[in-house]
């Protein structure tokens, strides 16, 4: 399964003021929705003021847990699964297979030199 959603971007508030580097600016206060297409699912919205030197990284951010949360409406276990960046669609997880996480290796590993018997 796929989780198509659009991605509507539009501006909520016109010249907000804010401050960087001691300078009053302004800037168009933007939100991007995220409304499923493909699925039932919540429709979710993000605020953030337009051209932030940050933008990509904090709407990618957001849309993962977008797709988390999705995912659970879905009755998915997010811990089990998870939604592909490019696809978009819902795979398993190969992390929560049982001995996959490369932790496991390291514990099995170990020897010790002192046993004590409980």
């Amino acid at each position: 399964m796929k989780l198509e959603y659009d991605e509507i971007k539009s501006i909520q508030e016109e010249n907000v003021q804010y401050e960087k580097n001691g300078e009053l600016l302004t800037a168009n206060l933007m939100i991007t929705e995220y409304v499923p297409k493909s699925f039932e699912g919540t429709t979710k919205n993000f605020c953030l003021r337009e051209n932030h030197e940050n933008w990509d990284n904090l709407h990618f951010n957001f849309k993962e847990k977008c797709e988390r949360e999705w995912l659970e409406e879905l009755g998915y276990d997010y811990r089990l699964y998870y939604v592909d960046h490019v696809t978009k669609e819902i795979k398993n997880n190969p992390g929560d297979n049982l001995g996959s996480d490369p932790s496991w290796k390291i514990l099995q590993d170990v020897e010790s030199e002192d046993s004590q018997e409980i």
